[in-house]
């Protein structure tokens, strides 16, 4: 057995370039997964104030504020990207189609991947904010959640006119002036790495298969050679006995390091 493995380990020496040439997958996987945008930051910001009114969802009547609810986290969005809403938006956008929500790992994960902040500088503003993999799915939910947080603050405005009586604290009161809210276009931040944790299974994937068909080839490039690999091992072929041999020059000249000049020259003086 160990001069099987002896064997194998000789043939593989003798091709470094197989083992090399198994890391090349590898390389050009991570060279392509890190020029190319993998993560698209996709927000939409609306100038609302942080005391505008905003229509609860679980009453017909009850009204709170923007910079309440925000307050809230994902709240608004478990209230809004329900599947039943999505299923009404594949109506007007068949392009929500490629996305089911129905999954609850999915709608997790999407949930997860959005954020509502209210700043209050400069009158106050709403930042709607998705980060995650997919683009189009980013500029779809985002603008969507933008025109149901509108459509919220509008329905909150004409609670607060209808029914004075029941206002939640911190409430502005609603003079009919207040202008539209216009949802504008989303702003897209696209992202790339080098390395991110996904990616392990993959780069592995890239580096064994690869090295072990090298390691495959290597050996079996060496146990089908029909050469000879040493002077005992074309005796014992031919059964004939070793007379004499000689030497790998090559190898025995990189032993014994560059020739040594001789004769001429030199602070010896060599021409006697």
């Amino acid at each position: 057995m160990s001069f099987y493995l002896k064997w194998y380990l000789y043939g593989l020496r003798r091709r470094p370039a197989l083992v090399v040439a198994a890391f090349i997958p590898l390389a050009v996987f991570l060279l392509m997964a890190g020029t190319r945008y993998d993560r698209f930051g996709v927000s939409l910001t609306l100038p609302v104030a942080g005391d505008t009114p905003l229509a609860v969802r679980s009453s017909p009547v009850a009204i709170t504020t923007v910079a309440a609810h925000a307050a809230e986290g994902g709240q608004f969005f478990a209230e809004e990207l329900t599947p039943s809403a999505w299923r009404r938006l594949t109506v007007s956008n068949p392009e929500a189609g490629r996305y089911d929500l129905e999954q609850r790992d999915q709608w997790l994960a999407l949930i997860n991947s959005l954020r509502l902040e209210y700043d209050g500088a400069g009158g106050g503003r709403v930042t709607i904010a998705y980060n995650g993999p997919d683009l189009a799915l980013g500029k779809l939910v985002t603008t969507f959640s933008a025109e149901r947080l509108a459509e919220r603050i509008r329905s909150g405005r004409q609670r607060r006119q209808k029914t004075p009586g029941i206002v939640a604290a911190g409430v502005r009161a609603d003079d009919g002036t207040t202008p539209e809210i216009v949802i504008g276009t989303p702003k897209i931040d696209r992202r790339r790495a080098w390395w991110r944790a996904e990616r392990l299974s993959a780069a592995a994937a890239f580096l064994l298969l690869p090295l072990a068909g090298a390691l495959v080839l290597a050996g079996y490039r060496e146990f089908t050679d029909p050469a000879f690999k040493s002077g005992r091992q074309a005796a014992r072929y031919l059964d004939l006995p070793i007379l004499g041999s000689l030497p790998n020059l090559d190898v025995l000249a990189s032993l014994l390091g560059p020739e040594t000049p001789r004769g001429g020259g030199g602070q010896n003086g060599g021409g006697h």
